[in-house]
């Protein structure tokens, strides 16, 4: 509890040794206006990005006549949650003037009222998320050819016989990649078309990494090359994303779309990371 005259147009004491409690008592003259509390913690200088209090609010007025106090709950009905970004609640309109300035009330006595605040603190029980933004550039990736692309030469396609293969890994934005490459297809496609796919290396639970990317069969007798982009969230259950009907295997061995030269054929990925994402406790 903490007396306040109330003439001040705001005034402000101290609650415990980390909160504050504010009164507004808005512009006597106004009909109808209302008196305003707001409750503000101080922001702890060792907090971490998931620092939160949650309490549940009371406020009394003390009927100075009669000794008893008139409670007043928190319309919101809910836990108040303090955190980094909201370091104090108003709570608005919790008295009219009129019935405070009545003497049958005893709230306004001698033009002092008393005001008192309950907080319950709750656990804590929150998780969070820190989001890092990784600046595009295609200096992520190893140069192909002068170009910003990595590449992957796959010799003697004609005699393959596994059901795929893997890239060499390359790093882009801090995080490891690797290409895997499906012949024939991946076992959801048909067995007609080349699959490709693009999977993030080693990544824990709890992390996530968004990124844009495109995926390119190269056209090397000439430009007309076959792209496809996507853009999506990798994580540790989702690792791998790409195209199962990338292109039929038929369109790949036509000599004169220029995909397979001396038995070879080149897989070019770009990729534009956008924001890693993990939860912290």
């Amino acid at each position: 509890m903490f007396l306040v005259q109330h003439r001040c147009s705001k005034l402000s004491a101290r609650l415990l040794e980390d909160r504050k409690l504010s009164l507004h008592p808005g512009k006597k003259a106004d009909v109808g206006c209302h008196v305003s509390l707001s409750l503000a913690i101080e922001e702890p200088s060792n907090k971490t990005p998931t620092w939160e209090v949650n309490v549940n609010v009371k406020f009394f007025m003390l009927d100075q006549i009669r000794g008893q106090y008139l409670i007043i709950p928190d319309a919101f009905g809910q836990e108040r949650r303090f955190d980094w970004t909201k370091l104090a609640w108003c709570f608005p309109n919790l008295i009219a003037h009129d019935v405070l300035n009545d003497p049958s009330k005893g709230y306004l006595v001698n033009d002092f009222c008393v005001f008192g605040v309950e907080v319950f603190v709750q656990g804590n029980t929150r998780r969070g998320e820190t989001l890092s933004w990784v600046k595009q550039s295609k200096t992520l990736l190893r140069n192909c050819n002068g170009g910003g692309q990595f590449c992957w030469n796959i010799d003697n396609f004609s005699t393959i016989d596994s059901e795929y293969l893997c890239s060499p890994v390359f790093t882009a934005g801090g995080q490891q990649w690797k290409l895997r490459l499906y012949p024939k297809g991946e076992g959801r496609s048909d067995g007609k078309h080349l699959s490709i796919f693009l999977d993030l290396e080693n990544i824990p639970p709890g992390k996530k990494v968004f990124a844009h990317y495109r995926l390119r069969l190269k056209d090397q007798i000439g430009t007309k090359h076959l792209d496809d982009t996507d853009e999506v969230w990798f994580d540790a259950f989702s690792y791998g994303w790409g195209f199962g009907e990338f292109i039929l295997v038929s369109e790949v061995q036509k000599e004169a779309n220029g995909f397979l030269v001396n038995d070879s054929i080149i897989i070019e990925a770009q990729l534009n990371l956008v924001s890693a994402e993990e939860n912290v406790s």
